[in-house]
Order: structure tokens, then C-alpha cells, then sequence
């Protein structure tokens, strides 16, 4: 399903894939088979430092955040918001397949306990903190995109370094930030603004050779600072970690995901693997959601004939054949029959700025903060 401006980078879905693949291997990895599910006390034994970044993929998340920042980016470059139309748009892509989950809750909820509870209803299913933090930051868009205009593009350095401020100031004060830097936009809408603040950083340096460079380099660091983080206790299940690497790892997430969406959107990328992975990415939001009810039905019933194992790279191989498969399935199924349908009723929300008489030049990418 083609975006409703024309404006598709298969790089994106790529790396729309690789991000939900990493929250599945985060739930895989801390799955306790007794709680039929994702426990939040399961912990992993300790692993090789190597492995910390995929076993502490709750970075995922902060991808697809990234993500979102660098595509309203590249949408809204020259163009004006019409904020009805965009919301109403975002509501059609965010809330059927929501929707139909808690249904799916409610009704299981009703059959396991006899009786009929509206509360039950309206429960978040499992996954759906992501969703309502990405419909708070499309409320504050056209705030951003505003500021943009005004202000130029980096003032989004500023609100980060703010941002980056605040979690400091919860974290002396209270002893903790992890809850805030995980949970809020407090913690996450410095992601949204690296990714237009590094779209409009690609509009000015356009070489794809030196941002290649530049996205290995990030990846690397990262990579690096995920064992020293994983050393550290990495993230705690009851939100309240003493470290305090939860005050910049939202913001280091941001600039090595940042660099890397603008090294990978460069590459060349053709065959059949590249269209079987960008698949995945067209139904990654699919993916995102349906794991959680795969993992908690069929993992306590695979686990009777084969047993779950420890250790993360057997715990992947283990989901990669027996769990993966009826995800991939699934979603492909819930992105046909539950998102298309809603996709096909978008409207374009987008129109050209009007021209300025008088005034210093902004550059186009003054939008990016979106």
C-alpha cells in the first residue's frame, strides 16, 4: 500500500522489518513459558557483551520512532499540513488493527472469566503504549512543523539538549529515570526530532558515501554502548533502574538510528531477499502487534513437546522455527484483511506552502522537526 503523497523508499520498509524483528527478539528473549507470555520479571542469563544490542531489543522501538521523524520529514518538505485530514488519516492507519485486539482481549477476557466486562474492552492490548505515544507526537506535529518554519530546522538541537535536561533532572532528583525515558514522551520525542533533524542534515550534506560511513560508525557505537549498558543491569522489568545511562541512551538511539536511515536510504537495493524483507516491513506494524498473541498461545504449547531453551541465540532459533513462521503468517493476513481496507480511505493532507514576500530564505528542510 503506497503512502497517499506517492512518496515510498523500500529502504524504509527494510528498516521497518529489521526494527519489529528486534522487538520480537527483545520479548522472545525475557519470555517465561510459565506465565504464558511475556513475563516482565523473566530475565535472560547473562550472554556474550556482542549479543546486548539484540537482547536489549526494546531499541526497536526507538527506530520506528526515528523513523516516523525522518519520513513526516521527507513528506512534509515544501508542503503545508491540513491537521484534520493528517489526523484523521493516522487514525485510519493506527486504530483497526488496534481496534480488532481489543476486541480479541475483551472476548477472551469474557470466555475466561463468564461474564461480560466493558473495562476489559477497553484495555490496551499488549504493545499499544507505542501506538498512543505515536498519536500524541501526530497532536504535536503541526506544532513542530510551525516551530520549523520559524526557527529553521536546528532549533530541534535545543529541545534536545532540553529534553536530555529533564531526564537528568528526574534522574538526581528521583533516583530514576527509567520509566520516564522508556514509557512518555519525555524519553522519546527526541527520537521524533532526530529523524527530521537528519533528513534535513542529508538535504545539506547529500553525499551517500560519507553517510555510509557515518551510519557504520553509529552502529558501532551503539553497539558499544549496549554492552556497557547490558553490563550495567540494562532495563530493569520494574521501570526503576538506578542507572543512569536511561538519561542519553533516547538520544543516542536517535542519532545512530538517524545516521543509519539516511546511510541505508542511499543503497542500492534489489532481488528477491530485498523484496521478501520489505514485505515484512509493510506489515511490520502487523508484526508489532499479532507476536504478542503468538508468543503467549503457542509458545506454552510448544514448550510441552519442545522445550524452551536458555541462553539468546537458542532462544532465537527456537522462535525463528516454530514462532516466527505463524507470526509472518498471521500478519500478512491482518495487513490484507484488517489494514488495507482502512488504508484505501486516506485522503491527501498535504498542500504547497504558500510563498513568502519578504524575509530570510529557509531552507525547504525547515519542516524536518516533524
Amino acid at each position: 500500500m503506497r503512502p497517499t503523497h506517492g512518496i515510498h523508499i523500500a529502504a524504509l520498509d527494510h528498516l521497518r522489518a529489521f526494527a519489529a524483528l528486534l522487538v520480537i527478539a527483545w520479548h522472545v528473549a525475557h519470555t517465561s513459558v510459565h506465565c504464558a507470555g511475556i513475563c516482565s520479571g523473566s530475565q535472560l542469563p547473562q550472554t556474550w557483551p556482542w549479543l546486548a544490542w539484540i537482547e536489549q531489543g526494546h531499541t526497536g522501538v526507538s527506530l520506528f520512532l526515528v523513523l516516523s521523524g525522518y519520513v513526516f520529514a521527507h513528506l512534509t518538505e515544501g508542503k503545508e499540513l491540513r491537521v484534520l485530514p493528517f489526523w484523521r488519516n493516522r487514525l485510519l492507519r493506527l486504530m483497526p488493527l488496534l481496534a480488532f485486539w481489543m476486541i480479541v482481549n475483551g472476548l477472551g477476557d469474557a470466555w475466561r472469566h463468564g461474564s461480560f466486562s466493558l473495562s476489559a474492552f477497553l484495555d490496551d492490548p499488549a504493545g499499544a503504549w507505542t501506538v498512543f505515544l505515536e498519536l500524541r507526537y501526530y497532536l504535536l506535529l503541526p506544532l513542530l512543523l510551525w516551530l520549523g518554519r520559524r526557527l529553521g530546522p536546528y532549533w530541534a538541537v535545543f529541545a534536545i539538549l532540553g529534553l536530555i535536561g529533564w531526564r537528568y533532572e528526574i534522574w538526581r532528583h528521583h533516583g530514576s529515570v527509567q520509566y520516564a525515558a522508556y514509557w512518555t514522551l519525555v524519553g522519546r520525542l527526541d527520537q521524533f526530532l532526530l529523524g527530521g533533524l537528519f533528513f534535513a542534515l542529508q538535504r545539506r550534506f547529500p553525499s551517500a558515501t560519507r553517510w555510509r560511513w557515518a551510519g557504520g560508525l553509529a552502529l558501532l557505537t551503539l553497539w558499544a554502548c549496549y554492552g556497557a549498558f547490558a553490563r550495567g543491569g540494562g532495563a530493569w522489568p520494574g521501570n526503576n533502574s538506578p542507572s543512569a545511562w536511561w538519561v542519553i541512551l533516547p538520544t543516542l538511539d536517535g542519532l545512530a538510528y538517524g545516521a543509519l536511515i539516511v546511510a541505508y536510504a542511499s543503497l542500492p537495493l534489489r532481488g528477491r531477499l530485498g523484496d521478501a524483507f520489505g514485505a515484512l516491513g509493510r506489515w511490520s506494524y502487523s508484526l508489532y502487534l499479532n507476536h504478542f498473541a503468538v508468543i503467549g498461545l503457542l509458545l506454552p504449547f510448544a514448550a510441552r513437546w519442545i522445550p524452551f531453551p536458555e541462553g539468546l541465540l537458542s532462544r532465537l532459533a527456537y522462535a525463528g522455527v516454530l514462532l516466527m513462521p505463524p507470526v509472518v503468517v498471521l500478519s500478512a493476513l491482518s495487513y490484507r484483511w484488517i489494514e488495507c481496507p482502512w488504508l484505501g480511505l486516506r485522503r491527501p493532507y498535504l498542500r504547497p506552502v504558500a510563498p513568502v514576500a519578504a524575509g530570510p530564505r529557509r531552507d525547504a528542510a525547515m519542516v524536518a522537526t516533524g
